[in-house]
Order: C-alpha cells, then sequence, then structure tokens
C-alpha cells in the first residue's frame, strides 16, 4: 500500500467534511415529514445511479411503502396461487431469517438445522427414498428458496437431469 502524504490526507479529510456539510445542509432530510419534504415530489432525474447525496432512512421507508401501496393489497391478488396474507408470527419469523446469510452455514449452524428440518418434512411430505448417506448427514439433499418460481426452476433442472439419466438409459 502507498504512503500518503499528510496534505493528500487533509484534502480528503477535507473534501469529506464538505460533503457532510453538504448533507446536512439538504432541506428536507432530517426532521421532516416526509410529505412535506421535496424527496415526496421529485421524480429521481437519474434513477440508474446511486445519489450524491442520500435520503434519510424514514424517507427510504415511505417512498418504498408507497410503491407498495399500489402493490401488495393482498385481498386483490387474484393472479397467484399462493398465500398472501401473513399472520403476525410469520412477519416475526421471517424477520429474524432476515439476518441470516445461509450460503455459509458454518457460521449458522442452528439456522443451517432449521433449513434441514424443513427440508426433511417436504422430502417426507412427497415420499421421498431416503438416500444412502442419510443416516451420516441427518438430512436430504436439497436448497432452500427464496420464491415459488425459484423452486419450479430448481425442480424443473432436477426433472430434466433426471430425465437425461432415463433417455441416456434406453
Amino acid at each position: 500500500m502507498a504512503k500518503r502524504s499528510i496534505e493528500e490526507l487533509e484534502r480528503e479529510n477535507a473534501q469529506l467534511r464538505a460533503a457532510v456539510a453538504k448533507m446536512q445542509d439538504r432541506p428536507g432530510l432530517a426532521g421532516t415529514h416526509y410529505y412535506a419534504s421535496s424527496d415526496a415530489v421529485a421524480e429521481c432525474p437519474d434513477c440508474m445511479r446511486m445519489p450524491e447525496i442520500g435520503n434519510s432512512a424514514v424517507h427510504c421507508y415511505r417512498m418504498i411503502s408507497d410503491f407498495h401501496e399500489l402493490d401488495c393489497r393482498e385481498r386483490l391478488n387474484t393472479s397467484s396461487y399462493v398465500n398472501v396474507y401473513l399472520e403476525d408470527e410469520e412477519i416475526k419469523a421471517a424477520n429474524l431469517g432476515m439476518k441470516i446469510n445461509l450460503a455459509d452455514q458454518t457460521v449458522y449452524p442452528q439456522s443451517f438445522k432449521v433449513h434441514n428440518v424443513v427440508l426433511n418434512m417436504i422430502a417426507d411430505l412427497w415420499h421421498c427414498p431416503k438416500p444412502a448417506d442419510f443416516d451420516d448427514y441427518g438430512a436430504y439433499a436439497g436448497a432452500g428458496t427464496v420464491g415459488s418460481t425459484e423452486a419450479c426452476l430448481l425442480g424443473g433442472l432436477c426433472l430434466k437431469f433426471r430425465w437425461r439419466k432415463w433417455y441416456a438409459k434406453k
């Protein structure tokens, strides 16, 4: 790593202080109700880029909430065959899982056990034969998915590979 001079560090420090001051001077950022702020009336001029100056967390939540207000009326959802109404406990359980990155099961072993329990329940529901190494691992091989589309795609791939084996034998 190259050494930086004191002058360079002081220049960078001044730039950072100016950026913070610019954020603090922005009208409507702190202490203003969302609908009384410029965020509520201004269209995003360049939504393909990260803004130079961010919004408050309250304003960001309100913007997203307003977008969802038009889309997320569960009683009006007649276009899918899934349950879109969630009980409070379901929401709480889902929020617990949002903090966990199941891609790394070594960091979250207890959460991965929950994953395996659910996987075993589904395998049992579908009367899947136990694999030879089931007693070693205590779980079927499988992958959790975020949504039904992912699950369908993975299931389709499994069927494709199963068909490929069957066809090769013919």
